[in-house]
């Protein structure tokens, strides 16, 4: 059995940079072994093994043959007989195609390093637009402060452009898809990740309301995604599922610039009973904090402090009309006296 640091880790040293996780790839053993020597078995598809005390994810070598559509159209091979170089020239970049052995020496059979000092994305091989995730996946590697100014190289090019015109984004689920979007939401150059879904060709089907990609400088990643939102006519998480949390900032988020560009009576009193403010004051707070030059502060700041001294308490005992009634009776009463 010998074992060897992998993948994304040894590029983050090479690039000066101390990794968050370690992988590691196993060679010459069984998954019967792995178990008796107490790594504890988690992979679904191959065998992937978490270590006892480290936590640390360790992965049989293998290799693997493409026999469907989509990114889990794979069949993997795992043997005690597949060797290191095998199980790396299977990876998706050659930066990531990179192992260290115990002593520290470099194994880079795919010139990686090369790349690296370059500051080049290549595919490992031509296996890269057998996985259509890939693509993706390489539009947030630019998200990553220590990656944001890697080029792509005209082969990674060419074969993204071939996933793109098999449709086989398609065959990816939008969860998936969401995912990848909220790693790159994650990291420093948010942007970087949009721009490059634009620039690979990448928004047929899950990005095909993309049009603008601003700044995205907030300081939560929520705000990222209303800073997308707000610069793309909030569409773009109709065809992403969003998490409830995010789906909940969204609603009240539009409901506010609602209320900030509305003059009209009526319409305003039905938007502050729907924004619930009594619900959701700690999270109007930081949109406004957040989004002061898009929301009129002090308008909503204003409606809000007097919205929460109205009484609905004597409601209780009415039926749902008549609460309803009631509830827009005092709004709008609460405006004429603003």
């Amino acid at each position: 059995m010998e074992i060897y640091q992998v993948g994304g880790s040894v590029r983050d040293e090479m690039l000066g940079h101390k990794p968050i996780d370690k992988d590691w790839v196993v060679v010459g053993s069984s998954p019967e072994e792995m178990e008796a020597k107490g790594f504890i078995p988690i992979g679904k598809d191959f065998p992937v093994f978490l270590h006892p005390t480290s936590n640390e994810e360790y992965a049989l070598a293998r290799t693997e043959k493409k026999i469907a559509e989509g990114y889990k159209g794979f069949k993997f091979y795992c043997s005690p007989d597949i060797t290191l170089e095998e199980d790396l020239i299977r990876r998706d970049l050659t930066i990531n195609s990179i192992a260290k052995d115990s002593n520290g020496k470099i194994i880079d059979p795919c010139n990686g390093s090369k790349d690296i000092a370059k500051k080049i994305f290549r595919n490992t091989s031509d296996a890269f637009n057998e996985d259509p995730l890939r693509a993706i996946r390489v539009a947030r590697f630019s998200s990553y402060k220590k990656l944001h100014d890697f080029k792509i190289s005209n082969s990674l090019y060419g074969a993204i452009e071939e996933i793109v015109s098999k449709d086989e984004l398609n065959t990816l689920s939008a969860e998936r898809v969401f995912a990848e979007s909220q790693k790159a939401m994650q990291n420093q150059y948010p942007s970087n990740f949009f721009e490059n879904i634009i620039r690979l060709n990448l928004k047929d089907p899950w990005f095909k309301n993309l049009e603008k990609v601003p700044f995205l400088n907030a300081k939560s990643v929520n705000h990222k995604w209303l800073q997308l939102e707000l610069g793309n006519d909030f569409k773009i998480t109709k065809i992403l599922p969003a998490s409830t949390k995010l789906q909940s900032e969204i609603k009240v988020f539009m409901n506010l610039i609602e209320i900030s560009n509305c003059n009209e009576h009526d319409t305003l009193t039905k938007k502050i009973l729907e924004l619930h403010p009594e619900r959701h004051l700690e999270l109007i707070k930081g949109l406004q904090n957040e989004f002061d030059s898009t929301l009129k502060v002090k308008k909503i700041e204003k409606i809000i402090e007097n919205y929460m001294h109205i009484d609905f308490k004597d409601l209780s005992k009415l039926s749902h009309d008549e609460i309803i009634k009631a509830k827009i009776s005092r709004v709008s009463r609460m405006l004429n006296e603003l």
